[in-house]
C-alpha cells in the first residue's frame, strides 16, 4: 500500500538529511530569493489503471505488460521560486506523455468499451502535474538547513485506448485530483572558491488519506546535486520519484509510479 511506501521513503530521507548535515556549510539562502530553471527528465512509468462505468466493470490494465507503454520523449520540467530565505513559494510544471502499440493477449474492458483478444490497439497516457509549494525554515545547523513543505499538487491523468481493426473503437477517461501535501526539505553547500561551489538538496512531500469513497496515497520525492558557478548558475543532475495510488469506488482505480534521472540548469539570484 501507499502508506507502507511512504513510511519507507521517510526513513530513507531521514538518513539522507543526516548525510547532508555532514556535507558542508549551507543555509536556506541556497534556495535563492528568485530562481528559474528547467530539467530534462528521463521519466519511466509503471503501474496499472482500471476505469468502470455503470453496467461495465473495467479490466485492471497493466501499462507495460498489456499496453507496452513507453515515454515519447524526455520530459521537460519547469520550475520557479520566489520569496525570502525563511519562506518562499516553489512552483513546478510537469507534462508527461506515454504511448504504446500492442496486440492484446486478453479481452480488455476500458471505460465501457471491450477490446477483444488479438486486437491491435494504440494507447496514450498523459499525466500533468502542477505543484505549488510553500517552503519554510525549520532549523539551521552549521553545515545544513532543514525546512518544511506545505502546499498543493494538482494531478491530471488522461488515458485512452483505440483500435482500427477488426472494429474501430475508442475509449478514454480522465482523473483530476488536487492533493494537499506536507513534507521536508534539506540543503547543503560546500564552497570551492570565490566563484565556485558544490551543493546537494533533497525533498519529499505527499499525503495518505481516505475520505468517503476516495482513498489515496501520494509521494513526490527528489534528490539532486550540482555545481554553482559565479553565484547565480546552478547545473547538475538528480533523481525524482512520483508514486500515485488512487481508488475512487466504484469509478476508478489507478496505481502509477514514475521515476528516473534528470539533468538541470537554473539561474538564481
Amino acid at each position: 500500500m501507499a502508506a507502507d511506501r511512504f513510511c519507507k521513503l521517510a526513513v530513507a530521507l531521514t538518513t539522507l538529511f543526516a548525510v547532508l548535515g555532514c556535507a558542508g556549510c549551507a543555509d536556506l539562502k541556497n534556495m535563492q530569493i528568485l530562481s528559474a530553471g528547467a530539467e530534462a527528465w528521463q521519466a519511466e512509468i509503471d503501474g496499472d489503471v482500471q476505469f468502470n462505468v455503470t453496467g461495465f466493470t473495467g479490466t485492471q490494465v497493466d501499462l507495460h505488460d498489456d499496453l507496452n507503454m513507453e515515454r515519447r520523449d524526455d520530459t521537460v520540467v519547469y520550475r520557479a521560486a520566489l520569496g525570502t530565505s525563511s519562506f518562499f513559494v516553489d512552483a513546478r510544471y510537469i507534462d508527461l506523455t506515454y504511448e504504446g502499440d500492442s496486440l492484446l493477449a486478453q479481452n480488455i474492458t476500458f471505460a465501457g468499451q471491450t477490446f477483444a483478444v488479438n486486437t491491435d490497439v494504440h494507447s496514450e497516457l498523459d499525466v500533468r502535474l502542477v505543484s505549488v509549494l510553500g517552503k519554510f525554515a525549520l532549523f539551521e545547523l552549521p553545515f545544513v538547513a532543514v525546512g518544511g513543505i506545505t502546499g498543493v499538487d494538482f494531478f491530471d491523468l488522461k488515458a485512452s485506448i483505440q483500435s482500427t481493426s477488426p472494429v474501430a473503437l475508442k475509449a478514454s477517461e480522465q482523473i483530476e485530483q488536487p492533493i494537499p501535501v506536507l513534507g521536508l526539505c534539506a540543503a547543503a553547500e560546500v564552497p570551492l572558491g570565490p566563484t565556485l561551489g558544490v551543493f546537494a538538496d533533497a525533498e519529499a512531500s505527499g499525503l495518505v488519506f481516505k475520505h468517503e469513497d476516495v482513498e489515496a496515497g501520494y509521494i513526490n520525492a527528489t534528490a539532486r546535486g550540482g555545481v554553482n558557478v559565479a553565484g547565480w548558475l546552478n547545473v547538475g543532475a538528480g533523481y525524482r520519484l512520483i508514486d500515485v495510488d488512487f481508488d475512487r469506488d466504484p469509478k476508478y482505480e489507478a496505481t502509477v509510479r514514475v521515476e528516473g534521472a534528470f539533468i538541470f540548469a537554473e539561474i538564481a539570484f
